[in-house]
């Protein structure tokens, strides 16, 4: 084999994109590259986002093997019981024979569809693999590669941009009730406010009311928290802004575009608005989209 792909079973894989990938590198180099995680001082390829070995990469491990015999495999057992992920072992035996990650992202990624944030960091980049995916998502995105395959053939890649305007475009010109579409660069909520059926969804609640008292907030900063009309104006007064979400006594506003998911749970009226305009002038600025195959 010239190459050895890690993916686990909720990886989602483009083999129209991994096979124009690989075309470009040279499997008799020891290379290994992936989307870049740390544990401790290890740095290695997520395994859920996939990674990949060249073929001298193995080898040089072989070489150790066989170099060592029992030794090695006593130590790296050892090792292994110790350790909580694989992917960080296959990174550890690596940095022994002198082969390290070469980042990959966005090529190699841990987001799913819903989840991923689409940026000029992604939107001309092929899109390898996706993580966190169910069965029926693994099985409809490879639907999307065939309808692609048969179209335009195994020479031409699909972006993500590509994958934006098939899956993702069409959900997002429309507002939707009990939905969260991840809105997350602003954050207001009045001080009584009761528990957020989204709250789970922001990582990061010390600039809620941007560290301000909720008076001191600009006005319209202040009146998005009553409805989700006055939530848009507040995205809306905001250069930048490309999506909002609302729900009583709360609006969050976000620069970057993000499907999001249903949330029917609680009952609690969670709204999500997209500015379509800022949508599409954002696509637009970013043509004409080659791709981008740098990494490392």
């Amino acid at each position: 084999a010239k190459w050895f792909v890690y993916i686990e079973a909720d990886t989602s894989i483009s083999w129209l994109n991994l096979l124009l990938l690989l075309k470009r590198l040279d499997s008799n180099k020891p290379l290994y590259f992936g989307a870049q995680n740390v544990i401790g001082e290890t740095t290695f390829g997520h395994g859920g986002s996939g990674f990949v070995v060249s073929n001298a990469a193995a080898k040089k491990l072989e070489g150790l093997q066989q170099r060592d015999g029992k030794a090695f495999v006593e130590k790296w057992e050892k090792i292994t019981s110790e350790s909580c992920c694989g992917d960080e072992i296959v990174a550890r035996a690596l940095v022994e024979v002198n082969v390290h990650l070469m980042p990959a992202w966005p090529l190699i990624q841990g987001e799913t569809v819903a989840t991923i944030d689409w940026t000029q960091r992604h939107w001309c980049t092929p899109a390898v693999t996706w993580h966190h995916v169910s069965p029926n998502e693994i099985d409809t995105m490879w639907k999307f590669q065939k309808g692609w395959v048969d179209e335009k053939g195994w020479k031409t890649p699909y972006l993500y941009k590509d994958v934006f305007q098939h899956f993702v475009d069409q959900h997002i010109r429309v507002n939707r009730t009990d939905w969260i579409n991840i809105s997350q660069d602003w954050k207001f909520e009045k001080p009584s406010s009761a528990d957020s059926s989204f709250e789970d969804s922001v990582s990061d609640h010390s600039d809620v009311n941007r560290g301000k008292p909720f008076s001191k907030l600009d006005e319209d900063e202040q009146r998005s928290v009553n409805s989700f009309d006055e939530c848009a104006v507040a995205c809306l007064n905001k250069e930048d802004c490309k999506q909002y979400m609302w729900e009583p006594g709360r609006c969050r506003l976000g620069r970057d575009i993000r499907l999001g998911r249903s949330e029917e749970k609680g009952g609690m009226g969670v709204r999500s608005g997209w500015m379509q305009d800022r949508v599409e002038d954002f696509g637009r600025s970013l043509e004409p989209c080659q791709p981008n195959w740098k990494f490392g």
